[in-house]
């Protein structure tokens, strides 16, 4: 019986280069293939090949398909010299990231860097400055949102346009052609209009079913924190033994963890830093009052951590991994926090949506709006508290019109209209 014949591929060395898609020559066949995935009208991931003699007629086939789409050609990242006259936007970046070093907050810089390098650059990254044109960025913005959620489509926007921005003042651009209409009102025009989309914040009930789902949890505790403190992830995660005083029942955030790029061993590393200031100066220092079921959490934290670790000091982190290392936010999500809330019937819920929450709860129970501003440690007042934090229901609302009957239980008769 004959042997049926293989299909391999031979690759050459311009195949699978960075930006360039898949270059091959298939064993015992004539020409040269290039391909590459796109999207489709669906949002699939779908494979275009384009086949010619020799592998720079494919190359020239791909790009003449990408442009015709108004997307840039793919082209292979080089080394150019300072003096280059080609600047590319990766080179622009990197000019970018040094100069806003030292001008602005870490966390923002690390969000600048992490969204640079996930969604812009490679897919942008090879083009020259000159080259880039509306339609190109426009197409390529409408690429990243088929992949990412909204938010983050529309950080790279912001990302981008500032990168280019930078570029103007640089002088290697004379306009910036990332100026394009808002895909959506602005939040001032939202505010006005009442349009803008509250934050989905979960009830009583179910903050009541995630603090059950998390009992058992070694950082089950952390949930009952988060519901009554109103605390941020950062403070969460920076919090200490020595800053609770059991005695006095009171919890002070005196610091709080970012995750930043800094160097670590001569390498620079993307981790969870702790810094001695919370995120405005309101929150800084700030002392909130703890209800006995929070007590009681932090004691039982306590008992599992001496469990884990025989000495346990005032200056260890009360929420941390097993090893006592600062808790990293997308490892928590993954590892604990999915389980909890489907387990407590609330998958869409966030970490975020807990301090919304414990707003809420205190406002549906008619609590001081600046008491609760202060527990949030919001520096602009009630409004913020007010307007964005605060979520109330129907039921809320039937509680608060019973009050008229308390006040006028004891008059007799009806009152005149």
């Amino acid at each position: 019986m004959p042997k049926l014949a293989v299909k391999t591929r031979t690759h050459t060395p311009k195949a699978n280069l960075n930006g360039m898609g898949s270059v091959y020559q298939r064993a015992g066949r004539p020409g040269w293939t290039c391909a590459i995935s796109e999207r489709d009208e669906k949002g699939r991931s779908v494979r275009k090949c384009f086949s010619a003699p020799t592998a720079s007629e494919a190359i020239a086939k791909r790009d003449r398909h990408l442009i015709a789409k108004g997307l840039p050609p793919k082209k292979p990242p080089q080394k150019q010299a300072a003096n280059d006259s080609v600047l590319t936007l990766t080179r622009c970046a990197e000019e970018f990231l040094a100069d806003t070093k030292e001008t602005c907050e870490p966390t923002t810089l690390a969000d600048y860097r992490n969204t640079l390098k996930q969604h812009v650059l490679p897919r942008l990254g090879a083009c020259g400055l000159s080259d880039l044109t509306t339609t190109i960025i426009k197409n390529t913005l409408a690429d990243i949102k088929r992949d990412v959620s909204p938010s983050m489509e529309a950080r790279a926007r912001r990302t981008l346009h500032n990168v280019l921005q930078f570029a103007i003042r640089e002088g290697y651009l004379d306009s910036n052609p990332a100026n394009l209409p808002r895909p959506r009102p602005s939040r001032k025009m939202q505010r006005l209009n009442g349009s803008r989309e509250k934050v989905r914040t979960p009830s009583q009930e179910q903050c009541a079913a995630i603090i059950a789902a998390a009992e058992h949890d070694r950082l089950g505790s952390l949930f009952t924190i988060a519901i009554t403190c109103g605390l941020r992830w950062g403070e969460l995660a920076g919090l200490r033994y020595a800053d609770i005083d059991f005695d006095k029942r009171t919890l002070t955030v005196n610091q709080c963890a970012r995750e930043v790029w800094h160097v670590k061993n001569g390498k620079e590393v993307f981790g969870v830093e702790l810094i001695g200031d919370a995120k405005t100066p309101t929150s800084t220092n700030r002392v909130i009052d703890l209800p006995q079921c929070a007590i009681d959490a932090l004691r039982s934290r306590l008992a599992i951590a001496k469990q884990e670790k025989k000495n346990v000091s005032d200056r260890d982190l009360i929420f941390c991994t097993p090893k006592g290392a600062p808790l990293r936010r997308s490892n928590f999500n993954r590892n604990v926090f999915q389980a909890i809330r489907k387990k407590a019937g609330c998958p869409w819920a966030t970490m975020h949506s807990l301090r919304h929450a414990m707003s809420s709860i205190l406002a549906s129970h008619l609590a001081s709006a600046k008491h609760i501003a202060e527990r949030l440690g919001h520096r602009s007042g009630v409004r913020l508290t007010l307007d964005r934090y605060t979520h109330l229901d129907r039921a809320s609302q039937a509680q608060a019109a019973s009050i008229f009957d308390d006040v006028f239980a004891s008059k007799k008769g009806t009152l005149a209209v």
